[in-house]
């Protein structure tokens, strides 16, 4: 009776997904939307923090990404694509060379297929984006997520009160998100966005000013429970300088610079007040990593055994540890360090454990992106991941070249995401999927007049001809 209930109930499945599927295929636009809208559902942060959801809801948001992109894929069969040469070549030759890691590790398939879940991810947003036929324009994308990223701050503001007046975990902090680090690199994203458009007098949303959204989204950084958020703004802040020039950008945001040194120094004065006065320990403090090059030390590498040494207090390596750590096993042999122990060997997924996290349990040798290409894909491949990213800043697609608003947001963006990659690992996320295919969008191009069924037709134009000569 058991076995049949569950077949039942597997056939159900199956009707809706197939049900779902066809009437999406005459939706193109329900083919973005509906994975755009469910990457900002957090329900990793409600099964954590209010009540126990079903595991299977929690791989919901990437069953219908991946879902969407297939169909998508369908709609768009006959209408092919074409990309950055650079870019294609980078990523093959990042494919290739992880072939020959899993060839010469023998890595588990399945956990090698999962680890490249982040293109898949991206792939799927692209396609899904791309299935609207261009419909979708590039400041449409921006100004969407920009939507999303409001929402997901005036949440946030909402849980730093419900955390304050109940002394809950600041881990609470997230916006939209499941976690501190998303909510962290989505936000820069949105910050980013929004100073270009401010510093080129372009509206974002209506009655709220670009220069307002971007001053939202540095409170909404400042508020939550991240202590690199200071230091990514600055970089953000610092990379923009060199795009538009020192003068225009002290002139531009002389002002809110000022402001900002001023309550930034006003902080730290009052924090080492506490500091001396023993109401507060000097590692508590929020820029102590701005004021103390050991803290950075010890906070990254774990070199003062005080601070449990590489470890953190929950047993994981820390995100400097991860690095140097992955670099040692890869050190003891040339092939390993060439091409590393295999895409997947890091996983510490039930879909497929890696050989490496059975070995060294719990120490989340692929804690940051860095860490984790370094480890799995070597030199090599690393080399190339990072020539994926850079392929894409240097792209410029000639049918639909980039105005200097956009081409500013892409170059800051790229910047920012390769002084991410060894913080978190925030490239396996679906977020990343779409901020990634925001950047990568205005790149891939339809080839117009041309299907891939294209021959079909030719074949017919010249069996036409034959039977003219043959009459």
């Amino acid at each position: 009776m058991e076995k049949l209930i569950y077949l039942f109930w597997g056939i159900s499945a199956l009707i809706i997904v197939i049900a779902f599927t066809l009437s999406l295929i005459k939706r193109e636009k329900l083919l973005f939307l509906i994975p755009f809208v469910i990457t900002f559902i957090p329900i990793e942060y409600i099964d954590r923090y209010f009540f126990k959801l079903p595991t299977i809801l929690n791989w919901l948001p990437q069953l219908i990404l991946l879902l969407c992109g297939i169909v998508s894929a369908i709609v768009l069969i006959k209408r092919p694509m074409k990309s950055s040469i650079w870019f294609s070549i980078a990523y093959f030759l990042f494919i290739f060379l992880a072939i020959i890691s899993i060839s010469i590790n023998g890595n588990n398939i399945v956990s090698a297929i999962y680890s490249q879940r982040g293109f898949i991810f991206i792939f799927s947003f692209l396609v899904a984006s791309k299935a609207m036929y261009d419909r979708l324009s590039l400041d449409k994308f921006y100004k969407l997520t920009i939507k999303a990223g409001f929402i997901s701050a005036l949440l946030a503001v909402f849980q730093r009160m419900l955390v304050t007046l109940t002394s809950s975990t600041g881990d609470m902090v997230t916006g939209l998100f499941s976690s501190d680090s998303q909510y962290l690199y989505f936000h820069c994203i949105c910050f980013i966005i929004t100073i270009a458009y401010w510093y080129n007098g372009q509206q974002l949303m209506r009655k709220i000013s670009a220069s307002n959204l971007s001053i939202l989204f540095i409170l909404s950084i400042g508020i939550a429970n991240n202590k690199a958020g200071i230091g990514f703004l600055i970089l953000i802040l610092l990379f923009f300088a060199i795009y538009v020039g020192y003068r225009n950008f002290w002139k531009f945001f002389g002002r809110l610079i000022i402001l900002g040194i001023f309550i930034s120094v006003s902080l730290l004065i009052f924090e080492k007040i506490l500091i001396g006065s023993g109401r507060l320990k000097n590692e508590e403090s929020s820029f102590a990593y701005l004021s103390d090059p050991e803290y950075v030390s010890d906070y990254m590498f774990g070199s003062d055994d005080n601070w449990h040494g590489q470890f953190s207090k929950s047993g994981t390596l820390r995100r400097g540890a991860a690095i140097t750590f992955g670099y040692t096993l890869l050190s003891k042999d040339p092939y390993h360090f060439l091409f590393g122990r295999g895409p997947g060997s890091t996983s510490e997924s039930s879909i497929g454990e890696g050989d490496l996290s059975k070995v060294y349990e719990g120490y989340k040798i692929g804690r940051s992106t860095l860490s984790e290409k370094l480890t799995e894909h070597g030199l090599l491949g690393t080399i190339f991941f990072i020539g994926v990213l850079l392929a894409v800043y240097f792209a410029n697609s000639k049918e639909h070249p980039l105005n200097a608003n956009h081409l500013l947001i892409k170059k800051v963006a790229i910047l920012f995401m390769l002084v991410y990659l060894p913080y978190e690992n925030i490239f396996l996320t679906i977020i990343n999927g779409l901020v990634f295919t925001l950047l990568l969008y205005p790149n891939i191009t339809f080839i117009e007049g041309e299907t891939l069924f294209s021959y079909l037709d030719d074949e017919k134009i010249n069996q036409a001809d034959l039977n003219k000569i043959n009459i």
